[in-house]
């Protein structure tokens, strides 16, 4: 029989509970993953406004919007393409970080399109599961279309505005 004086067991007491516990960063991604899962599959747009204003009623009516594991597509027939950004969220906190680049058509000359990406960095968010829909607030880009690079404040409420340069976006689980 082994026989341990009282600091080993305690040392010992303490190794089984801190493995019990498990590791929080460990806890805290599956967590995400989980809650990525109730944003799989396509959403049509119920409300979009962006920066205070909203677009016209068909202009949003045709939208679906792609949520597949850590991507957001945003398919926009009007646009005449899709546009895929990278999702990350914590869902203690309910925030949503969205990063993309988004590619634009350049000048056509001789049967050759130019084809550019244009960073625009990441937007910043906070979402909401009510009642079958999903809300989504986002503030950004972190880069405007004259590529200066802006210091962002993630939203704490579910409203958009131009001065804080916010979207606000329902949607709806088609």
């Amino acid at each position: 029989m082994i026989r341990l004086c009282a600091p080993a067991m305690s040392l010992l007491l303490l190794s089984v509970v801190a493995l019990s516990a498990g590791d929080p960063a460990k806890k805290e991604e599956a967590r995400n993953k989980e809650e990525l899962k109730r944003f799989e599959g396509s959403w049509r747009v119920l409300h979009h406004e962006a920066y205070g204003e909203q677009p016209k009623k068909d202009d949003i009516e045709k939208m679906e919007v792609v949520f597949k594991g850590t991507q957001l597509i945003i398919k926009n027939p009007k646009a005449g393409k899709d546009e895929t950004f990278t999702l990350k969220i914590d869902a203690a906190k309910r925030h949503m970080d969205v990063t993309g680049v988004v590619e634009r058509k350049g000048k056509k000359e001789k049967d050759k399109v130019e084809v550019t990406s244009e960073t625009m960095g990441t937007f910043l968010g906070i979402y909401a599961f009510d009642n079958g829909k999903l809300k989504i607030c986002l503030t950004g880009p972190e880069v405007d279309r004259g590529g200066k690079k802006t210091a962002l404040t993630r939203p704490t409420e579910f409203r958009s505005s131009e001065k804080d340069r916010t979207v606000l976006v329902v949607l709806e689980r088609k």
